[in-house]
């Protein structure tokens, strides 16, 4: 049973600056709700501090206490000056979670003991979502991180953001590794679902709406694959830049290729629906943390087609659950498609695969871990 009273030496407060029901959340933010609910199923009591968005729910979850101050522009801003004035008596450990912009908590909480969390280090990919100005300011306290974080206990969702970290001056020694997991309930809905692969070979991109997605990357391979399968279909399915969303569309009516379906956010049946009768999931990110996208088709029995860059190495195997190609080679993606399309024998092994791939990730696992390492810090004399 969850403590709620938000002040034991059990609670947890967590900085991010979004919470699970802004209508951009993405991957980190699946993240740290999944993690959050498990371990208030352990006896933690979650303080969570997040910007405020547009259409967020008015009310606190039912096991969280939330609270809201500025927007994503202005987090930075007021987050410590909120903790400072509202919080700064609370007992626990703060939990950054550091997206993009760190909070700098090791300056204005230097005796709370703390973890950070941090998903991937963004670099270069700042200047694909946000104007160069801005991109540049986050790329130069991106690069602070070491200087304020390097003796915090630090906790990541893949070896890639561990080997990011270490070659930014981190000691390996104090950085752990806990993978993303499925959600029980999603597991669960698939197989209550008894639904076939279509008959004509169906792709589809899933996952957040972003221009460091790549996902044009998609469209231009989709197109080659056409030419030599004409049935083929696509879905670019997913949330975030709306803009981006419809230059996507766009961009398809423009190179003109059929077949091409587009649809903005999904409820969990029909991102059930539609993996589950998918032949291959895409994925073109510049980089990733890890990944949750690869596992929810995985575990569809789809295998995945993705880039090897950060992140997506370390949820990728190729002959495993999907096959990797060299970064940004559209030509060797669409090749990809094709080699799998024409190999139902090759197809159904990496089904199979695939589901006994996502079969090894829980949030229970993840939670289970998380909370040894938040026990390791409570015991701690020194708080960093």
């Amino acid at each position: 049973m969850a403590n709620t009273t938000g002040n034991s030496p059990n609670t947890l407060i967590i900085f991010n600056w979004r919470w699970m029901d802004d209508p951009e959340a993405g991957g980190a933010e699946v993240h740290l709700h999944h993690i959050c609910k498990k371990l208030s199923e352990r006896g933690y009591s979650i303080v969570a501090v997040c910007g405020k968005s547009k259409s967020h729910s008015s009310t606190n979850d039912q096991v969280i206490e939330v609270h809201r101050v500025g927007s994503k522009y202005t987090f930075a801003l007021f987050a410590p000056l909120y903790y400072l004035l509202k919080l700064h008596k609370r007992q626990g450990i703060i939990l950054e979670d550091i997206s993009k912009m760190p909070l700098f908590s090791t300056l204005w909480a230097p005796t709370k003991k703390k973890i950070a969390i941090i998903h991937h280090i963004h670099g270069q990919t700042l200047f694909s979502v946000l104007p160069k100005t801005v991109a540049l300011l986050l790329l130069l306290m991106e690069k602070t991180i070491p200087l304020f974080y390097s003796r915090t206990k630090t906790v990541v969702v893949s070896e890639s953001t561990k080997k990011e970290l270490v070659q930014m001056g981190f000691s390996p020694e104090n950085i752990s590794v806990i993978p993303n997991g499925l959600e029980e309930n999603f597991l669960k809905s698939i197989k209550d679902y008894t639904l076939k692969k279509t008959e004509y070979p169906l792709i589809i991109y899933f996952g957040r709406i972003a221009r460091y997605k790549r996902i044009e990357h998609v469209l231009y391979a989709f197109k080659e694959v056409t030419s030599t399968h004409p049935s083929a279909h696509l879905i670019v399915a997913g949330k975030g830049d709306l803009k981006y969303f419809t230059e996507l569309k766009n961009l398809s009516k423009k190179i003109r290729i059929k077949n091409t379906e587009f649809i903005y956010n999904l409820t969990r049946e029909q991102k059930i629906n539609l993996l589950s009768r998918a032949w291959v999931s895409v994925i073109t990110s510049m980089k990733e943390g890890f990944g949750i996208s690869v596992l929810e088709a995985n575990a569809c029995g789809t295998p995945c087609v993705g880039y090897d860059v950060p992140g997506l190495r370390c949820s990728i195997t190729s002959g495993v659950n999907g096959i990797l190609i060299p970064d940004g080679d559209v030509s060797k993606l669409s090749n990809a498609l094709l080699s799998l399309i024409n190999s139902q024998q090759l197809l159904a092994k990496l089904e199979e695969r695939s589901r006994e791939h996502a079969e090894k990730f829980c949030w229970n696992d993840a939670a289970n871990v998380f909370s040894k390492i938040i026990k390791e810090q409570m015991r701690s004399t020194q708080a960093c």
